[in-house]
């Protein structure tokens, strides 16, 4: 997968255990994220209301997984590397 714009870099995470808080600022009203696996399935999705949103991630550790995030006309995509939970 690859990122489709240059916003990747206002797109960041932050693991706490078995949460995950998605940093990213919406263009739109209607901004979702979708987490998907190395073949492209969505695992996770959901909508971004805010700079920050928190997802349950604990049935997702040890994957390798990307974010994607639709907002508006543009996506964005970016790995992401999850921790396992101590």
């Amino acid at each position: 997968m690859e990122p489709n714009t240059n916003r990747t870099a206002g797109l960041r995470f932050e693991q706490h255990g078995d949460m995950l808080t998605l940093r990213y600022t919406p263009n739109s009203g209607e901004a979702l994220f979708d987490i998907c696996d190395q073949a492209g399935h969505i695992l996770k999705s959901g909508g971004i209301t805010g700079l920050e949103t928190r997802i349950r991630i604990a049935e997702l550790m040890g994957e390798e997984l990307y974010v994607m995030i639709l907002d508006g006309d543009e996506s964005t995509v970016k790995p992401l590397h999850l921790a396992k939970a101590s």
